[in-house]
């Protein structure tokens, strides 16, 4: 739910309220609502999928499918306030497209609303932000990309721990100042040797799985490392095993795969 993804799908938004300018607030909010719901369901992330949008109550209502191999929607459950901040600091610098969203929802008095949906498990989280809780945090001015990634990583470390399913499993993620880890509990120590071996394939492949990201989801968190001006890590221990395997993404690196 986060900063691109908006800027993309309110595009369309955009055209509405030009051709509806003398429409009421609520209006204005109803008809582009129903220009995004023209547009699911829509993929944002090999975890995730907008599958209806719709404005119910004064409350704008987005759906999602979530895949919960991917995500937890009981560890989201157990962290409320982490996932409802992540988005208020995603919106607090918007851009233009996603400023004329905020402004019609402020207008209208209206709510936001989140629902995401275990595609597996059926099991369902929500948060919900009112107008009044947006147009405070758009009060507040830009937020610092410092603010906006630990926030990201708030919101992050609320899905751990991730098992990957092939022994490795993704405990948390860590800002150790100039790096950005990921801490990885690895299975055995032969594992851990196998890994330190073949480090600059290891690399490789986990540089050619974000360059072949195609959800914007995806990417928000890796463009908040490079905005913070840090590298991407991935940290990989072993129990009994005192040294760990680091394997680095340099901040110029990462601005290169992701085209920034």
């Amino acid at each position: 739910m986060k900063k691109n993804f908006f800027s993309r799908v309110f595009v369309t938004l955009v055209s509405v309220v030009l051709l509806t300018c003398s429409c009421s607030g609520n209006t204005k909010l109803k008809l582009a609502v129903s220009a995004v719901d023209a547009q699911c369901p829509q993929s944002l992330s090999i975890a995730m999928e907008l599958t209806h949008a719709s404005y119910e109550n004064n409350t704008v209502v987005y759906y999602y499918t979530v895949d919960e191999d991917y995500v937890n929607i009981d560890n989201m459950t157990a962290n409320p306030e982490a996932q409802k901040n992540s988005v208020l600091a995603m919106f607090q610098n918007p851009d233009a497209n996603t400023k004329t969203f905020l402004d019609m929802v402020i207008e209208a008095k209206a709510d936001v609303r989140y629902i995401y949906k275990g595609k597996t498990s059926g099991k369902e989280f929500s948060t919900t932000l009112t107008a009044a809780e947006l147009q405070e945090n758009l009060k507040k001015g830009a937020t610092t990309s410092s603010e906006k990634l630990s926030a990201a990583l708030a919101s992050t470390n609320s899905q751990m721990p991730l098992d990957t399913g092939s022994g490795i499993v993704l405990t948390q993620v860590e800002d150790c100042g100039d790096v950005v880890f990921y801490l990885a509990s690895v299975n055995d120590e032969p594992t851990l040797k196998m890994i330190s071996a073949n480090a600059a394939t290891v690399k490789e492949n986990i540089v050619n799985s974000i360059k072949t990201l195609n959800g914007a989801v995806d990417k928000v968190f890796f463009k908040l490392i490079v905005e913070a001006g840090k590298g991407l890590g991935y940290r990989y221990s072993a129990e009994g095993v005192d040294e760990p395997v680091d394997i680095i993404i340099s901040n110029a690196e990462l601005q290169e795969i992701l085209g920034e």
